[in-house]
């Protein structure tokens, strides 16, 4: 089960597909090996685990995050006007 995991994390990784929730469920895998004791270069993967999912919105402009969450609609693209444009209901009848 944890070969499967490592693979799938793996490939989510390299096709940029879900990269948020890869890096993220890849980080909840590394702390679980330093964790059991495995030291070897674990804390740096940790490091660079914890960046991933930092730039997650970043990451999604080269993998299959640009139009796997286009269409799977994101929180940030039901903004319809900007905040400096006044919005359409405030102008109206006041």
């Amino acid at each position: 089960m944890d070969a499967v995991a490592e693979f799938a994390i793996g490939i989510l990784l390299v096709l940029g597909a879900f990269t948020a929730i890869a890096a993220f469920f890849g980080l909840a895998l590394n702390f679980s090996y330093v964790f059991s004791g495995a030291i070897s270069t674990n804390p740096v993967f940790i490091i660079l685990g914890i960046g991933l999912v930092l730039a997650w919105r970043n990451a999604g402009w080269l993998g299959l995050d640009r139009y796997l969450l286009g269409r799977l609609g994101t929180p940030w693209q039901h903004r319809t006007t900007s905040p400096s444009e006044p919005r359409a209901q405030e102008s109206t009848n006041r």
